[in-house]
């Protein structure tokens, strides 16, 4: 990976002194959804586990001790970089660019 540019490394500097992605957003004046998408651009996303954006990989992070125990809740996968995690029929039909609503779009 690429060393990160100037504001990459501001937002990751800005995360690890505890600032939230609202926060940063607010102090520059955009939604988070910026923040998130500059963040993608540049091969990072977000891991909830860690609450910081992490290098994009291939490979999925192993499952933390938190996520091992079961729980009547909804479990969220700890990645959200990898394709991994998506069913194969769903990896096919993004790669041929699938869309829903093209399903509808003839009626």
């Amino acid at each position: 990976m690429m060393k990160p540019d100037e504001r990459t490394q501001e937002i990751l500097d800005l995360l690890a002194e505890g600032w939230t992605r609202e926060e940063i957003a607010d102090r520059d004046g955009v939604g988070w959804q910026s923040i998130a998408q500059h963040m993608r651009r540049r091969g990072y996303c977000w891991s909830k586990e860690q609450q910081t954006y992490i290098p994009k990989t291939d490979e999925p992070e192993p499952p933390s001790a938190a996520a091992m125990q079961p729980s009547t809740q909804k479990q969220h996968k700890s990645s959200e970089c990898s394709m991994s995690n998506i069913p194969t029929s769903d990896k096919q039909q993004l790669n041929k660019g699938f869309s829903p609503l093209k399903k509808w779009a003839n009626t």
